[in-house]
Parts: structure tokens; sequence; C-alpha cells
């Protein structure tokens, strides 16, 4: 029982983190499926993977400059 305990515990504490990341975009709902014109909805997927690699590379860095 207590094991299990401890396991839903640092599952939440996991669950936790991931919520608090804040990433710039919405995993799976970007709002591009609702966009009708297939060009511009190719574009708004491009924009956001964009997005998240800027985001991505923004945090490398920050990580960089924290461990020197």
């Amino acid at each position: 029982m207590k094991s299990l305990t401890c396991a839903a515990l640092a599952g939440l504490f996991m669950l936790a983190g991931c919520e608090t990341m804040g990433r710039p975009y919405i995993a799976g709902d970007d709002g591009c499926d609702e966009i009708v014109n297939p060009r511009d909805r190719l574009d708004c997927h491009e924009a956001s993977e964009q997005a998240e690699d800027d985001w991505r590379e923004e945090k490398r860095r920050e990580q960089e400059e924290d461990e020197s």
C-alpha cells in the first residue's frame, strides 16, 4: 500500500511538472485544423513548428548559460 501511494504521488508530481513547462504552444490543438484552405493550413502548421523549434533553442541556450 505504501509503495502504491508513493508511485501515485510521483506520477502526480511528474504530471504537474509537465503542465508548468511554459510551452508557447498547445500540442495537437494549434487551431490549424480549422483552416479550410490547404496552403494556409500548411503555413499555419509550419509556423507552429517554427515557434516550437525557437522555444526549444531558447531553452537550450538558457541551460548552457546556467551551466557556465
